[in-house]
C-alpha cells in the first residue's frame, strides 16, 4: 500500500517480499526499507518480488531474486529494496510479472528477469539479471505483465504483446513484441487487460 512518506506491504514474507529486513510473514502492514524520502509513485507485486517507482524516479525492487527479477546484477534475493542498473531515474511505469519485472523509461521498455517465454521481449530466451531492452520498442507509455508475458501500450494506444505460448495466434510465439490487432484492448493503471 501506498501512503505518504512510503510503502507498508504484509502478509506471505518468506522470501523477502515485504521490504521490511526480514523473511518473516506479517498479518500487519510494515514498513519497506531503503525507500528514498517522498511520496513512491507506483508499486506493484509479482509471485514473490515486489517492485515501485520511489519518489526521485528510480525503479526499486525487493524479494525472491532467483531469476533476477529484481534487476540488480545479481541472483541473491533482496529483503530491503535495491535499484537495478541505469534505471535510477526517468521511469515513469513498472510492473513485476511472475518472476519477471518491466518498466517504462523514456518511452522504451527494460526488462529482466525470468525468460522462458521471451517475456523480457530481447528476441531470446535467456534469463537477465541486468536490465535489457524489449526489441523495436519506442513512444511506450504504459506496461503488464501476467506470470509469462508482457504487453505495454504505446503513447497512441496501440497495444502490443511480447511472447506467450498461450496467447498463439495460429504462428509459432516470437520471443519480441508484435503488433496485434487488438482494438478494443485497453491496459489500464493496475496492469489489468479489459475487453472494451
Amino acid at each position: 500500500a501506498l501512503y505518504t512518506g512510503g510503502v507498508k506491504c504484509w502478509g506471505w514474507g518468506t522470501s523477502g517480499q515485504l521490504g521490511n529486513n526480514t523473511i518473516t510473514s506479517s498479518s500487519t502492514p510494515v514498513d519497506v526499507q531503503g525507500l528514498p524520502a517522498g511520496t513512491t509513485t507506483a508499486l506493484t507485486g509479482g509471485y514473490r518480488h515486489t517492485c515501485a517507482i520511489a519518489a526521485d524516479g528510480s525503479a526499486r525492487c525487493w524479494g525472491r531474486n532467483t531469476e533476477g527479477q529484481l534487476g540488480n546484477s545479481t541472483n541473491t534475493s533482496s529483503r530491503v529494496a535495491v535499484t537495478p542498473p541505469r534505471l535510477s531515474s526517468g521511469i515513469t511505469a513498472i510492473v513485476a510479472g511472475g518472476a519477471h519485472t518491466c518498466v517504462v523509461q523514456t518511452g522504451t521498455v527494460k526488462c529482466f528477469g525470468l525468460n522462458s517465454a521471451g517475456q523480457l521481449g530481447n528476441n531470446t530466451t535467456i534469463n537477465s539479471n541486468t536490465p535489457v531492452t524489449a526489441t523495436g520498442l519506442t513512444g511506450i507509455a504504459q506496461v503488464a505483465a501476467g506470470g509469462s508475458h508482457t504487453c505495454a501500450r504505446t503513447t497512441t494506444g496501440k497495444p502490443l504483446v511480447a511472447s506467450d505460448p498461450h496467447l498463439m495466434l495460429s504462428a509459432p510465439t516470437p520471443h519480441f513484441p508484435m503488433h496485434l490487432a487488438c482494438p478494443d484492448l485497453d491496459i489500464d493503471s493496475l496492469g489489468e487487460r479489459r475487453l472494451g
